[in-house]
């Protein structure tokens, strides 16, 4: 769900078709890999290290919404970097929670059907969100923008408050 909030909010750049199509493949790897090296660090590390990844997914929402704020205050145009490199910083953002997921699975032949799923599930919800944000650019103008920065404001103070009540 956090890939489709913030895919609705990024969907609000008017972003290309092929480029919604490569950002939504990139999330979909990114939440087929990361709950696999969970799994594989929950071997190698459990019960020796805590690791709670709500905070940085916290931290990355508040910037990514204030940024947001501040262009949208400053009449600009908001700057979501449409190269590889900020598709998988929005896909690391989106999937650290994954890892966390990884690291309660079992290690066994039914993990991939898991991932599979999983990943597919993400790279659709991307893509719908990405879909419906560029809807809601057409009706709403700029203020789109404004509303898709306070989901993912939102986000961030759901991901702060799980972390406060770990």
């Amino acid at each position: 769900m956090d890939a489709f909030s913030l895919a609705i909010s990024i969907g609000t750049l008017s972003m290309p078709l092929k480029s919604g199509l490569i950002l939504s493949t990139v999330v979909g790897l990114f939440h087929f890999f990361m709950p696999f090296i969970g799994c594989v660090c929950s071997l190698i590390i459990l019960g020796h290290v805590h690791l709670d990844m709500h905070l940085l997914s916290g931290i990355i929402f508040l910037y990514i919404g204030v940024q947001m704020i501040k262009e949208f205050k400053e009449r600009e145009k908001v700057g979501f970097s449409k190269s590889l490199v900020g598709f998988l910083f929005f896909a690391l953002g989106v999937s650290l929670d994954s890892f966390g997921v990884g690291m309660t699975l079992q290690f066994n032949i039914k993990l991939l059907i898991y991932l599979i799923i999983f990943a597919l599930f993400s790279f659709s919800f991307t893509l719908i969100g990405l879909y419906i944000g560029g809807i809601s650019h057409k009706l709403l103008g700029r203020y789109a923008t404004l509303i898709g920065a306070f989901i993912m404001i939102f986000l961030a103070i759901i991901n702060f408050v799980n972390f406060c009540n770990f």
